[in-house]
């Protein structure tokens, strides 16, 4: 026979036994039918189990995606328009303090296909666009799957 071994209120093992186990301190048996599909982590209330809940699935954010992938997620996530995306990026670019290389910040953005999360524009562009950085990685998160 299958038995829950429950300990405050929570099953830490499925067994087997041939028959009732035997009590312990602080620790119940609950005999299970042949077909429960209680196991570890169910909780029990003293008549009914509950199953635990499924860990949220964490999509890990992309390192790069393609400008094209960028530009889509943000029109179809934010209603970001190409036009908006390029002028507030060479706003930004146009602005960059003495130190950071403006031509190099547009040439990378003007000519390159890929677009790195890691890039120091990214958050400053999404910032202004109004976007938390959760939902900057959101966005690459949605791009990588155009």
């Amino acid at each position: 026979m299958r038995y829950a071994r429950i300990i405050n209120g929570l099953v830490n093992n499925v067994e087997m036994w041939g028959e009732q186990p035997p009590a312990a301190e602080g620790v119940v048996f609950v005999e299970l039918a042949d077909d429960s599909p209680v196991g570890i982590g169910h909780t029990y209330d003293g008549e009914n189990f509950t199953a635990p809940e499924p860990e949220p699935v964490v999509v890990p954010v992309p390192e790069f995606v393609t400008k094209g992938q960028l530009i889509r997620s943000l029109y179809q996530i934010h209603s970001v328009t190409v036009e908006t995306l390029d002028a507030t990026v060479e706003a930004i670019i146009a602005g960059l303090p003495a130190g950071m290389d403006q031509t190099e910040y547009t040439y990378q953005w003007r000519y390159s296909t890929t677009v790195y999360r890691s890039n120091p524009l990214v958050p400053i562009v999404g910032s202004v666009l109004g976007l938390t950085e959760e939902q900057v990685d959101d966005v690459y998160r949605y791009a990588i799957t155009l």
